[in-house]
């Protein structure tokens, strides 16, 4: 293990030096660490003490530190450039997905996380990896998920009103909700249109109530102003598509509920030149102005 260590090490030494972009440099560094992982974290457990495994390490002056030395790779991420200006927000990211224990206190923790995280990449300028850092931490899935552990018959916590927000700015960054904008808009449509009327709710905060719905428009007009140029009449008659399916139910908060996301849409669609196309095929499922739901 070792000798294929060291191999591995010296052929990257004797690598010629190309000039190369920071992002093509991380990314080229976090695929070397995911080929070595495997036998690099084994190396603690084969006979090999702490100090020879720090030395082995050595070899790769071009990878980010582990810790402890030869720990999985993908436990470390200050590859990422934001990483530099948010590693709080990171670390709890990285430790969230990686720990089996969710309560609510750490939902809302990662959710804040991610949001500021990505708000903080846009802001500066240093978004480049994180589609990358979304795959290998799988956080779309993870919103996902959260979104469909909540309880459907109340709304007590501000987990899916965390979750939207996150997704709201998670879509300023090219690329990492490509494929997945649509089942996460599902999921969230589900979550929250289906639960009971307000008045039927227990112990329901009014405001909680509001600022989730408020979330949701956030995170529609934010998915759709960012969708790419060329697709986003396409996302647009998708969510009007899934919408339109609620607005069929014989409860009437949910109609009411999916009705007062599609007017907010509408409004998007009137008020932004880029989003205008000519015969529109959304035009027909825009329904008539009115008090918003």
């Amino acid at each position: 293990m070792a000798e294929k260590l060291l191999r591995m090490a010296l052929k990257e030494d004797r690598a010629p030096q190309e000039s190369s972009s920071p992002v093509e440099s991380h990314v080229l560094c976090l695929a070397q660490q995911l080929e070595m992982g495997e036998d690099c974290a084994r190396a603690n457990g084969t006979g090999l003490d702490g100090g020879q495994s720090s030395f082995l390490c050595s070899f790769l002056p071009a990878y980010p530190p582990c810790s402890p030395p030869c720990s999985p790779p993908f436990l470390d991420a200050s590859w990422l450039p934001v990483y530099h200006l948010e590693p709080e927000h990171v670390d709890v990211i990285t430790a969230f997905v990686s720990s089996p224990e969710k309560d609510e206190e750490r939902k809302l923790k990662f959710l804040k996380s991610v949001a500021m995280l990505f708000r903080a990449a846009t802001y500066n300028g240093l978004s480049q990896g994180l589609d990358l850092f979304c795959q290998r931490y799988k956080l779309a899935e993870n919103i996902k998920v959260l979104l469909e552990e909540e309880p459907r018959d109340q709304l007590h916590t501000a987990v899916r009103r965390s979750a939207m927000f996150a997704m709201a700015e998670m879509s300023f960054v090219e690329a990492v909700l490509e494929g997945k904008e649509i089942g996460l808009l599902r999921t969230c449509f589900s979550s929250i249109f289906l639960l009971p009327p307000k008045e039927e709710m227990q112990d329901l905060k009014p405001f909680l109530y509001f600022t989730t719905m408020k979330g949701m428009d956030t995170m529609l007009v934010a998915v759709v102003l960012n969708s790419p140029t060329s697709g986003v009449i396409e996302t647009m008659q998708s969510i009007f598509q899934m919408l339109l399916t609620f607005t069929t139910s014989e409860r009437a908060s949910v109609r009411e509920r999916a009705v007062g996301r599609m007017r907010v849409l509408s409004f998007l669609l009137a008020n932004y030149s880029s989003l205008k196309v000519p015969s529109s095929p959304l035009l027909f499922l825009i329904p008539r102005p009115g008090r918003s739901q």
